[in-house]
This record gives C-alpha cells, sequence and structure tokens, in this order.
C-alpha cells in the first residue's frame, strides 16, 4: 500500500486516484503475512519408553541434486526415544517398501526389539498393500 501510494502521489499512472496511506489501512493477507507466529514450546520429556517404540518416517523427492549413485527420493527413519537417524538413498518411490521391511528386521535382529508403532504424514507414500500387509503382520 505504501508503494502504490508513493506512485499515486508522483503520478505515474494514468488514472489511479490519489491515495494516502495510513498504517491502519493494511488489506488482510497483508496483516496475516506480518503476523509473528508463536514457535512450538519444546518438549523436555521424552514420550517413549525404549528403542523403536516408535518411529517418525518420511519420503521426500525428487529433488533436483541427485546423490551420487543418481538416486532422487530420500527415505528418512527417526526413532523417538534415541532421536538416531537413518536416510535411505531410493531411485523410485516403489523401492520403499522393500527397504523399510529389509530395515524392520534388521533392528529387529540387531536390537532384540521389534518396532512398535510408525508415525507418518499421511501424504499416500506409505499407503499401499504390501505396507498394510506388513503393518498387520508386524502388529502395528
Amino acid at each position: 500500500m505504501k508503494q502504490i501510494a508513493k506512485i499515486s502521489s508522483k503520478k505515474l499512472v494514468c488514472g489511479l486516484p490519489n491515495l494516502k496511506y495510513k498504517k491502519s489501512d493494511l488489506c488482510t493477507p497483508c496483516v496475516l503475512r506480518k503476523h509473528v507466529r508463536s514457535s512450538f514450546k519444546p518438549i523436555n520429556q521424552i514420550s517413549t519408553n525404549r528403542v523403536l517404540q516408535l518411529l517418525h518416517m518420511d519420503l521426500f523427492g525428487p529433488t533436483r541434486t541427485q546423490s551420487i549413485n543418481g538416486k532422487r527420493y530420500y527415505l528418512i527413519i527417526v526413532d523417538d526415544y534415541s532421536r538416531f537417524t537413518w536416510v535411505y538413498f531410493l531411485a523410485s518411490k516403489s523401492e520403499t517398501f522393500s527397504h523399510f521391511s529389509k530395515f524392520a528386521k534388521k533392528v529387529h535382529n540387531v536390537k532384540g526389539y521389534a518396532i512398535s508403532s510408525t508415525q507418518i504424514d499421511h501424504e499416500g507414500e506409505f499407503e499401499n498393500q504390501d505396507f498394510a500387509k506388513f503393518c498387520d503382520e508386524s502388529g502395528f
């Protein structure tokens, strides 16, 4: 609005009425854009009791920049208890289930704990029949 008032006062645009800018005359989108959002307060207590009780997973891609092996998709798995993070590089989204099933078997053999539950963002990348069957068999 300030810039439009400046253009109007210098008569740079034909037919534009003379406007005077008042700070209180901001439109709703401008007010929302300038609104300062409060951040979430950090939670200092852990909500799980052991490793692999809750895993947060996300799949993203394709990215503009390829990995060294030419892969553009990434599967991120974070353990809620330890915050340990695993990253898998994928050539396509269809590789997600095979990598996750290998991961689940590997951590079960190494740690001796089964994965209790997973948390995803429900954008559709994990919603296929293989994942549903694996979750039913595993009990989470």
